[in-house]
Order: C-alpha cells, then sequence, then structure tokens
C-alpha cells in the first residue's frame, strides 16, 4: 500500500514515529524490516495455483515461504514491542494471515492428495504444503484449519512411504514437522531420525573441498542444523540425540565440526565479489540457530552488517535478481518471475537470519543462550573450540 508521500505503509510509519531507545532500535528495525518484506510478499499474489499454473514455477513451495514469513513475524518479542512500527506490523501479519488463509480455502488447493507419493507433483509439494497447515493453525486457529487438516491426514502412509525417496536433511525436516503435527508418535519420530541420520554431511563431517564443489553441497548442511535444532527451538545436542548419533561420534565432535564448517563456508561466501545471499543467509541462520548471537561473535557482526548494508532492497525485498530474468526465462520457461523464484525466497531467509540472530533480554532466545553458554563451558573444559573461540 503507498500513501499520498509515495512511501509505504511501512515506510510512512517509520518516518512519522520517534525512535525509542538504543536497546530497542535493533528490533524496530526489525520489525520494519518484517512490515516492508510482508508487504513485497504480498505484492507478488503468492497464490500456488496461479504460480504453478501461469508461471510454471513451484507453486506450494513459494506459498509456504509466505506462510513462514508471517509465522516469523509473528515472533514473541517483536508482538511484545509497543512501538508503532510493532504495530504496524501487526497489523500487515493480520491482512497477510486473512489472504493466508483465503488462498487455502479456493478450490483445487488441497488437490495434492490426488497425485500419487510416487509422482513429481507429490515430491515436489508435499513437504510445503504440510509446513503451510501447520503454520495455519499457529496463526490462525486449528479449527479454522480443520478441512486443511483432513486433508493432511488422509496423505499421511504417502508421505511417510516416500521418504525413502529423499535426501536425508528432507527426511530429518519431514520427521520432525510430522511429529509437531502429531502424524507420528516419538517412537517412529526417532526411527526415521536414526534411519537418515548416518546419510548426513554431519555425519559424514564433509570437507570445506567438497562443499565448494557444487554451488547445492552448502544447503545440505544448512537444513541438516535447521532440522536438528528444530529451526533454533532445542540444541544441536538434543537434535543428535534423538538421531542416535553417539553410535558414530559425540555431540562434542559433532558440534564443534558443525560450528567450524558453517563459519568457513559463512567467510567464502562473503569474501566472494557477488555474495549469493540467499545461502549466505542460510549459514548465517544456521550459527544463530546453534545458539550464538551477534554480539557474540566476529563473524555474525560482520555478516549481518553486510546483509543489511548490500543485500536490502527499497521495496522490502533482499536480494538482486532482476538482472537474470532473461537468462532464468531461457532456462526454466518465459513465465518464470525471478521476484517469486530469487527474491521472496532471499528474503524469508535473511529476515529469518536477521530475526536468530539478534538478541535483548526478555527475548525467548536468552534460555538458548543460557544453554550455549553452558555448552561452552563443558567444550572448553575439554580443550574443544567453543563458538566463543577464533572466528
Amino acid at each position: 500500500d503507498q500513501g499520498a508521500n509515495g512511501l509505504s505503509s511501512c515506510d510512512s510509519v517509520w518516518e512519522t514515529s520517534s525512535q525509542t531507545r538504543d536497546g530497542d532500535r535493533v528490533w524496530v528495525h526489525l520489525a520494519l524490516l518484517f512490515c516492508k518484506g510482508l508487504e513485497f510478499a504480498m505484492s507478488l499474489d503468492p497464490d500456488p495455483q496461479r504460480i504453478r499454473n501461469d508461471l510454471g514455477m513451484k507453486g506450494m513451495k513459494h506459498y509456504t515461504e509466505f506462510v513462514s514469513m508471517l509465522s516469523l513475524a509473528s515472533d514473541e518479542a517483536i508482538v511484545k514491542m509497543t512501538h508503532p512500527m510493532a504495530r504496524q506490523l501487526r497489523r500487515v501479519v493480520k491482512r497477510g494471515v486473512n489472504l493466508a488463509v483465503q488462498i487455502s480455502r479456493k478450490s483445487g488447493f488441497h488437490s495434492l492428495s490426488d497425485y500419487k507419493f510416487s509422482s513429481a507433483r507429490f515430491r515436489q509439494d508435499s513437504m510445503s504444503y504440510l509446513r503451510a497447515c501447520f503454520l495455519l493453525e499457529e496463526l490462525a486457529g486449528v479449527e479454522g484449519q480443520a478441512t486443511y487438516r483432513r486433508h493432511v491426514q488422509r496423505m499421511k502412509d504417502d508421505v511417510i512411504a516416500h521418504l525413502q525417496t529423499r535426501g536425508p536433511d528432507q527426511r530429518l525436516r519431514f520427521s520432525h514437522l510430522m511429529l509437531d503435527m502429531g502424524l507420528i508418535d516419538e517412537v517412529d519420530f526417532r526411527a526415521l531420525h536414526t534411519e537418515a541420520f548416518p546419510l548426513t554431511t554431519l555425519a559424514k563431517k564433509r570437507s570445506m573441498a567438497w562443499f565448494l564443489k557444487s554451488p547445492d553441497r552448502p544447503y545440505d548442511i544448512t537444513h541438516e542444523v535447521f532440522a536438528l535444532t528444530a529451526n533454533g527451538k532445542q540444541t544441536l545436542a538434543k537434535g543428535l540425540a534423538d538421531a542416535g548419533a553417539e553410535r558414530l561420534g559425540t555431540a562434542k565432535e559433532y558440534f564443534n565440526y558443525t560450528w567450524q564448517a558453517i563459519s568457513n563456508l559463512i567467510a567464502a561466501y562473503l569474501s566472494a565479489s557477488d555474495v549469493k545471499w540467499d545461502i549466505a543467509c542460510e549459514l548465517l541462520n544456521s550459527l544463530a540457530e546453534l545458539g550464538t548471537f551477534a554480539k557474540h561473535s566476529k563473524t555474525m557482526r560482520l555478516a549481518r552488517q553486510m546483509i543489511l548494508s548490500r543485500a536490502v532492497n527499497a521495496n522490502g525485498s533482499f536480494g538482486n535478481y532482476t538482472q537474470m530474468q532473461h537468462t532464468i526465462r531461457l532456462q526454466r520457461g518465459p513465465g518464470y518471475d525471478v521476484h517469486i523464484g530469487g527474491n521472496l525466497h532471499t528474503t524469508l531467509v535473511c529476515l529469518e537470519a536477521l530475526l536468530h540472530s539478534s538478541s535483548r533480554p526478555g527475548d525467548r532466545s536468552i534460555e538458548s543462550m543460557r544453554r550455549s553458554l553452558e555448552l561452552n563451558q563443558k567444550l572448553q573444559a575439554a580443550n574443544v573450540p567453543g563458538p566463543s573461540g577464533s572466528l
């Protein structure tokens, strides 16, 4: 939405509201970034059926990126703020949730259950479809998503059956999501985790050279961290225990390897002349989900400064993809929209990284910080470098 002065509603509030005390400025700025990011996402019309049918793109994936952004913007630390910018963000989130629910009730939205689990469509959409249901239940209430939940319940056995065809990070993420949704019990969850872990990059302790051989490989370790830490809601040690990792190594060994590998990858990507902001932000978020915050890490502070100074666009999106439109359309089809396929994903992961790497008194992340510091003390006692070491 644009006002008479040509500014978005978020920019207008930012321009007219007074700044709060220094300790809250990071979070007020985060509220602005989320507000503008959501306005950008809504301007794309994130209807998965339109995106798939008209543009030939992964509709459910991009719809779920929009819903995920709404969920992040509802973080308790922001919700509790009284600053006008936070109040404006809450209005934008409410509008976004209403839009997401309306889209989910359109005819044809729940057609995934008509596809066999061996089909390319089921493989492409199943994770996003389940995650969108889970997030909408949190954002809009379980009762309003009863129809969605019934469709998911009918797909449960097919989702489990198709996991054998997926990579280890996807198996870990599916099993955690299904446990959170009550679709499997703890026994089945641990069985799926235990089966997947030996195939992961963490278990194999892949080298830096291995990761840099392909631009897709660093995503393996970020997605494994997201799954094993439950998106930062639990320690890596808890995720490793759930996966029976002690069969192959100790939690201290895996923590140290993961920390060093991600730190090295961040340094490599940030030193490039053309920074790939989506993977840079995923790597930053992975460090944060290991229980570390910017004020404790030079690497994280540098990454945040670079993201805020170079990756953010005036329209609220992150990343620069416009100049790639012609080339990508030659590769993926004439309807491909880089703002949906590139900017939307990058905006989501960068906002998530900035959110999770921020800390302040009263934030829910303080408990995670306390656990991380306790783990650091144990690592130091064992002479193992921890997150507070040289980065």
